[in-house]
């Protein structure tokens, strides 16, 4: 499992496990990112929109990104912006099909979230067997609000209720189900076959969005 700013290295780190090829018993068996920053430079319209007064907000960000690039070497930031790792959502299939199955969380209210989402559909393309779960009404960070917040509590434990059935899935040695059980191919909702965000994409309240596809 990777978590929020850690998920560009824990996921880079799992798409070098897992070399097209390798034999499937030495390859990571599932990664499960936890509203991921998977497009460090990009500017989504969640980003916009969240920009400010929603925990994570742009300045941290831009703090946050200063660490990574460097103040000031602007040599360095155009190299990462030519580092495909840090732009996964926008990866080519050939580099993403080797990721392993993938259990994804995204909030409907974090800045993160639509390139979370263009990142689950870009796996999807690349026939990698996805579940993209969208916690409604949830900000970066929800998890850490579980004891505090009911609502949080609730969409966690939904969050960690599909994270056991991965697991038992590949306990089971069904790993071609975990995390997904349907087996339509199927574009999110708000999003264009690029992997553009159109529109905020939409749920019930309180409920998850589940995008689920299996070659």
């Amino acid at each position: 499992g990777m978590y929020a700013a850690g998920l560009c290295m824990g996921i880079a780190l799992a798409r070098h496990a897992c070399p097209i090829g390798i034999d499937w018993p030495r390859m990571p068996l599932l990664q499960v990112p936890i509203y991921p920053c998977v497009d460090v430079f990009s500017s989504f319209p969640s980003k916009q929109r969240l920009a400010s007064g929603w925990i994570l907000s742009e300045k941290l960000i831009a703090l946050g990104l200063s660490h990574w690039t460097g103040r000031g070497d602007e040599e360095r930031v155009q190299r990462m912006k030519r580092d495909p790792r840090l732009a996964l959502s926008q990866a080519p299939p050939f580099l993403l099909k080797a990721f392993p199955p993938t259990l994804l969380v995204t909030g409907e209210f974090d800045p993160l979230h639509d390139e979370g989402t263009a990142f689950s559909l870009a796996l999807l393309h690349a026939h990698v067997p996805v579940e993209h779960l969208e916690a409604r009404g949830m900000l970066h960070g929800f998890l850490g609000l579980m004891g505090v917040v009911p609502a949080a509590r609730r969409e966690g434990e939904r969050a960690f209720d599909a994270l056991r059935s991965a697991a038992v899935n590949l306990i089971n040695g069904n790993a071609a189900a975990a995390p997904l059980a349907a087996a339509h191919f199927q574009v999110p909702p708000g999003l264009g076959s690029a992997g553009k965000p159109l529109a905020q994409a939409s749920s019930g309240p309180g409920e998850f969005k589940r995008h689920r596809s299996l070659e």
